[in-house]
């Protein structure tokens, strides 16, 4: 993040774009090259929304200009067709709503200090102190020290716009595995607000005033209506 920041600095004309992959392969690969069969055979479920949600996120943590996907010059369209259109109406929803334009246009990325990133070791000097964990905080966490093997049930992110009482936070939410209702997420320097969380993503738009969380849009809802 800070990298990229650095290179904005010297060079606001800087290219940035975003590669993402599913992990599947065209035909029949060798036993855990399909990650759709990985999750099924781990007793979870795969779905475009869960994909879509996942790239999305990355899209709001880093705004790139770009997210573009890697695909298999072998693999048909109907093994990838569905996921490939949730991504794009992901990238399509920044520009259809204008809060969310607004935000990804203006928007400064919120840190989450009350959490150390998990990975501490070799860090460059210059970068030691700075923030660098931005995942929110909420009441389904697992407790402890997060491994790579980690299960986070809720991905949350928020970007800020204003000072004082005038301030607002555009709020993302992705459950993978599941919609979840009623979910507390915390926004530092704010409050606790309570959201329904799909694997889709769902935006909210929460204000100092009254710190409460209006929804803005639910990917999932979204997609569903088209």
């Amino acid at each position: 993040m800070h990298a990229l920041l650095e290179a904005y600095a010297e060079r606001p004309d800087f290219w940035f774009e975003m590669s993402v992959w599913d992990g599947n392969n065209a035909g029949k690969p060798k036993k855990g090259m399909r990650k759709k069969d990985f999750y099924l055979e781990h007793g979870q479920t795969w779905s475009s929304e869960r994909y879509a949600g996942f790239v999305q996120f990355g899209l709001w943590l880093l705004r790139p200009r770009v997210v573009r996907e890697f695909r298999g010059s072998t693999m048909p369209r109907d093994e990838f067709g569905a996921d490939f259109e949730a991504m794009v109406a992901g990238a399509d929803r920044v520009w259809q709503d204008p809060v969310l334009t607004r935000f990804w246009r203006h928007g400064e990325l919120v840190p989450n200090r009350s959490r150390k990133h998990p990975y501490q070791s070799k860090i460059p000097e210059k970068w030691k102190d700075v923030d660098r964990w931005f995942l929110l905080s909420t009441n389904l966490d697992p407790p402890g020290e997060w491994k790579l093997e980690t299960e986070i049930p809720v991905f949350s992110l928020a970007r800020v716009l204003g000072e004082g009482d005038g301030r607002e936070w555009l709020l993302y939410a992705h459950s993978p595995l599941q919609p979840r209702r009623g979910v507390e997420i915390e926004i530092p320097g704010l409050a606790k607000v309570k959201v329904d969380v799909t694997p889709g993503g769902a935006f909210y738009l929460v204000k100092a005033r009254d710190k409460a969380a209006t929804p803005v849009i639910d990917s999932s809802a979204a997609r569903s209506a088209k």
